[in-house]
């Protein structure tokens, strides 16, 4: 029996030194981590002065400075792009930017697309329009011409610089400009100028009844985009017969006799809006008397879109946006049989206080019956008079 006691005391003094070891080498582990703790922190806080140190000193750029120049330049067009109205933009937001440092100056001085933007405004200086035309290099040209309310001798200063690189008009808007007799007649100095690569026109205000020979393919050979907004007839107008987009805002009563013989030659026409007055119903062509063999986009946001509609043949038209006189019904009497392909179709109601919902929507109903299994998408807007 005590052999048995000595033998069982003798294992647990083992096993109580084997314990005392193992904990004394974890306190070693312990000791050791510790220490290369505050090995690493210490280094940590070094490393963290040396970084002070050199932003300090400026060996390191900021981030933004790292960016590659083209990338920069990207920026700062998008912004430019989004500031609004855009003589201010290009005439001051530039000039802002550019302060920033030197490397923002030379990425946007040595960005010509930064540059092609030009407005003939009396805001702007001979000497800008000169940078922008020297500093876009061959880039094509954007031309905007605004904000002329009477006459003055800058305006032929300042168009005498940008047409001498007229061959490289893009896009010319005219807009925001007098109805004094002087001033439309100073706009209209560019009438028959030739520019070989103009693709898009934008003309707001300024009559066009004139026949301005810079529309037609001799002049204008590559446009594409024609927008005429508050016109008091188009029906003399000339315009190139390879014309893809056109927009036509009718202002006046009687508008000549024939409002869409200006488009009878544009047989690559995919796209056309016609909005404003409706004029005099014997004005519009014969029904079914003109073909748009390319056109897929109608928009016709007139006081009576009957005759218009009529008039047209458009076999592969599928989009159509129209308003009402007074009821839907008589002004799409020959839809099926005309605008086969149409696949939505957007109708605009004018509502009054003689007309309730619940008839224009029953209206609408039965407008779209007879045409129901072409399409796939039938929208309704609906805008005020008042």
């Amino acid at each position: 029996m005590s052999s048995t006691r000595s033998s069982d005391a003798a294992i647990a003094i083992d096993e109580l030194a084997a314990a005392r070891a193992e904990l004394a080498r974890l306190q070693d582990c312990e000791r050791e981590l510790l220490e290369e703790l505050g090995s690493v922190r210490a280094a940590v806080r070094v490393q963290r002065g040396k970084i002070d140190d050199l932003f300090k000193q400026r060996r390191l750029p900021a981030p933004i400075t790292r960016l590659p120049l083209t990338v920069l330049s990207d920026i700062i067009y998008r912004v430019i792009l989004d500031t609004h109205p855009e003589s201010d933009a290009h005439r001051c937001t530039k000039r802002q930017l550019a302060s920033v440092s030197r490397l923002w100056r030379d990425a946007i001085l040595g960005f010509p697309d930064l540059w092609t933007t030009i407005a003939i405004d009396p805001s702007w200086s001979i000497s800008l329009v000169m940078a922008h035309v020297d500093r876009s290099g061959e880039c094509p040209l954007d031309i905007i011409i605004s904000n002329w309310s009477s006459y003055s001798d800058s305006f032929n200063d300042l168009i005498g610089v940008a047409v001498t690189c007229g061959y490289r008009w893009r896009t010319l808007v005219i807009q925001q400009i007098g109805g004094k007799a002087a001033v439309q007649q100073l706009v209209k100095s560019i009438w028959k100028m030739r520019f070989p690569s103009l693709e898009c026109v934008k003309i707001f205000g300024v009559q066009t009844s004139d026949n301005p020979p810079f529309l037609t393919s001799r002049y204008a050979p590559t446009l594409k985009h024609l927008t005429l907004c508050d016109q008091d007839r188009i029906d003399e107008l000339q315009v190139n017969s390879n014309l893809e987009v056109g927009h036509f805002h009718l202002s006046g009563r009687n508008f000549g006799s024939q409002p869409l013989s200006p488009l009878l030659s544009c047989q690559q026409l995919r796209k056309l809006v016609l909005s404003g007055s409706s004029g005099l119903r014997d004005q519009w062509p014969e029904p079914r008397s003109i073909t748009f063999p390319a056109l897929a986009s109608l928009t016709l946001n007139l006081a009576d879109p009957h005759p218009a509609l009529a008039a047209m043949v458009a076999p592969n038209l599928s989009y159509l946006r129209c308003s009402r006189a007074r009821s839907w019904a008589p002004v799409f009497g020959d839809f099926p049989d005309v605008f086969t392909n149409v696949r939505h179709l957007h109708l605009i109601d004018a509502k009054d206080g003689n007309a309730p919902f619940e008839s224009s929507e029953a209206d609408v109903r039965a407008t779209s019956l007879p045409f129901s299994n072409r399409i796939l998408l039938l929208t309704v807007g609906y805008t005020s008079n008042t």
